[in-house]
Formats: structure tokens, C-alpha cells, sequence
């Protein structure tokens, strides 16, 4: 909300200093809470690290796969405690080691011990958490 304030006597100067601090005055009312800009919320995930994209079977991932909490503009987030789930969105086989990882006062969550088992194939990872 902006607010414009009327000067009196305006045919006369204002001494410099006044004129900052009231300038200063109209700044902070005008960036205030009431700004009109809603806050940020937890809208995505973002993949900070990617996992190995080379793998044996049963063999942990190297990289281990590193997810991010974004807002709506893609900026990181700091959501703790979302519960990232990782499963395996096509290629068959199975995802082993813990699949589910609480995210850091950042806003990341760091998985530590996935791992692929199957016969050779591609495989497609998917991070998902729910709220």
C-alpha cells in the first residue's frame, strides 16, 4: 500500500536532514508487511545434486542424490522436516536403501544410501513429497 503524505508549508526549503528522514519515514511505510506481496510457500522440488548416472546393481548410487525445497519463482526454501520420498518412475527393478528423508532447516534433503537393483536398463528416479 502506498501512502502519500502532503508537506505543509511547501513554499519554504526543507532542510536536508528532514527531508531524508521523512523520506526514510515513506520508505518503511511503503515496504511494510501490508506490502500486497504474498509471502513465500513451498511449491517444488529442485534436484541440487543428480544421482550417479551409472549404476550396479545393488551398489549404492554415487552421487547420492541431493533434493531442494523451491517457492513458486524457483528460489530455495527452507522448509524442515518435508518428508522427500524417492521411487522409481519407469524402468523396472527395484529402489533399495531409504527412500524417505526429512528435509534440513535449508530446506535439502540428502539422500545417503539408494541403490538400483535389476537387470541393465534405464531407469528414471522421482522425488516426491506430499503438502
Amino acid at each position: 500500500m502506498l501512502t502519500f503524505y502532503k508537506m505543509p508549508n511547501l513554499s519554504s526549503f526543507m532542510p536536508l536532514g528532514r527531508l531524508v528522514a521523512f523520506v526514510s519515514v515513506l520508505t518503511a511505510a511503503c515496504s511494510g508487511a501490508d506490502s500486497g506481496t504474498p509471502p513465500a510457500t513451498p511449491s517444488r522440488l529442485g534436484i541440487v545434486t543428480e544421482p550417479g548416472q551409472t549404476a550396479g546393481s545393488g551398489v549404492p548410487l554415487a552421487p547420492q542424490p541431493v533434493v531442494q525445497v523451491l517457492d513458486a519463482s524457483g528460489a530455495p526454501f527452507a522448509a524442515r522436516g518435508l518428508l522427500v520420498t524417492a521411487s522409481l518412475a519407469s524402468g523396472g527393478g527395484t529402489l533399495e536403501g531409504t527412500t524417505g528423508i526429512r528435509t534440513d532447516q535449508a530446506g535439502r534433503a540428502a539422500f545417503t544410501d539408494l541403490a538400483l537393483r535389476g537387470v541393465v536398463g534405464p531407469r528414471t528416479l522421482r522425488f516426491s513429497s506430499s503438502g
